[in-house]
């Protein structure tokens, strides 16, 4: 099974360069590589020294860096046409017809969300093809990539309890909407539909992979700074809500004390390390030195995987960990979810019928139970230590519990 790595972090920490180390040091091992890239600002090229951007046709091509590694930027406008043609070809239409211009139409067509689904289904599509031992995925800024990751469930939501009755809808009122007034009423076709049921079936087989430890895990990339580290342990919560297994996180730039000017600098940096690496749940936290040159080109992409790894396998998992569990104690059924960082104010569990629906701050997961929980029709959650544990209950034994504990 292709095994696949994630790299994230804030704009600007180093996180492409990881990436293109990562792959690039895999490679060299002979294993086929595939480095993927859809951050929008098109860095991975300038990593390796390319100039240009690196798009081929036919687009299931990749650029050839190496006899092993291959490279891949997305060009996510082209993706959102491919993969949303008919739901995409629909939304363009309805505006088009309330009076903006062609362009604008396409532009507004793109709605929120479009991007992050198409990356994902490109990412599906080269696993699938089973061409590569190990995918490699540049990702977007954290707050995109949660968010890309985060997408599935929902899609998933609204093709189990409404795409249905929508398409029935649909095929009824079609044939009423253009004997009324054919260029007024523009009801969405079956393929529209479709093409939903399709695109969620994708993220569905996308998902458990990327939520199986060992098939894939995320590697965070901070500074040692203190507004970065406060965003990667957010991040590090998030991810773990999602059922994402990070097994690394790489700190970057960090300052050594054998020059007197940033001696001072130094030591708050490794004070800040210290007082926050201990956070990560036993997750390695490797330093990386500020190195002399910029990290572009092959040999400097070495170098730096060389302090990162330092004789390790960037294929292999680094750390065992696994963000969400399903147990069975006595007569109830327990999930548990690592949310590290989270506090009892920002978090809100609910049941909406077979789902539980989790939300830490301005992220939500909707997490569809096992059949044995989703029959329980009561459920108790607390937050301890980092660990959310959410129990599941016959109606029976909760009412003891409620006697005995009044």
């Amino acid at each position: 099974m292709t095994r696949i790595i994630l790299v994230s972090g804030k704009g600007g920490v180093g996180k492409t360069t990881l990436a293109a180390a990562t792959a690039l040091e895999i490679a060299k091992s002979g294993r086929k590589t595939l480095i993927l890239s859809f951050d929008l600002a098109h860095s991975l090229r300038d990593s390796f020294g390319l100039g240009g951007f690196v798009e081929l046709a036919p687009e299931e091509d990749a650029h050839a860096l190496t006899p092993f590694l291959d490279i891949k930027e997305l060009d996510v406008s082209k993706e959102i046409e491919k993969e949303w043609g008919p739901v995409y070809g629909h939304l363009a239409k309805l505006m088009s017809r309330g009076g903006l211009d062609s362009a604008l139409s396409q532009e507004l067509a793109m709605l929120p969300g479009m991007e992050d689904i198409s990356a994902l289904l490109a990412l599906h599509k080269y696993v699938r093809l089973g061409r590569y031992e190990t995918v490699v995925l540049d990702c977007p800024p954290t707050a995109s990539t949660l968010r890309f990751i985060g997408m599935a469930s929902g899609m998933k939501w609204y093709v189990d309890n409404r795409l249905k009755r929508e398409r029935a809808l649909a095929q009824v009122l079609r044939p009423l909407a253009r004997m009324i007034d054919r260029d007024s009423f523009h009801l969405p076709g079956d393929d529209f539909f479709a093409t939903f049921a399709e695109i969620v079936q994708s993220l569905t087989a996308l998902e458990e992979r990327l939520q199986d430890p060992d098939v894939t895990s995320l590697r965070l990339v901070c500074n040692p700074e203190r507004i970065v580290m406060r965003e990667t342990q957010r991040a590090f919560m998030y991810f773990s809500m999602y059922g994402v297994a990070v097994d690394q996180v790489v700190i970057n730039r960090v300052f050594v004390d054998d020059e007197p000017y940033f001696r001072a600098h130094a030591q708050n940096q490794q004070d800040l390390i210290a007082s926050v690496s201990a956070s990560f749940e036993g997750v390695p936290c490797v330093q990386v030195p500020f190195l002399e040159g910029e990290v572009v080109g092959l040999a400097a992409l070495e170098q730096f995987a060389a302090a990162v790894y330092g004789g390790q396998d960037p294929a292999a998992v680094l750390h065992r960990r696994t963000p969400v569990t399903y147990t069975v104690e006595g007569e109830e059924f327990v999930m548990t979810m690592s949310l590290p960082f989270a506090e009892r104010e920002q978090l809100d569990v609910s049941r909406q019928g077979e789902d539980l629906l989790i939300r830490v701050g301005t992220f939500k997961r909707r997490v569809t139970l096992p059949s044995a929980f989703a029959t329980f029709a009561e459920n108790v959650a607390s937050l301890e230590d980092g660990v959310l544990r959410v129990r599941f209950c016959t109606p029976a034994s909760s009412r003891e519990e409620a006697v005995a504990d009044g």
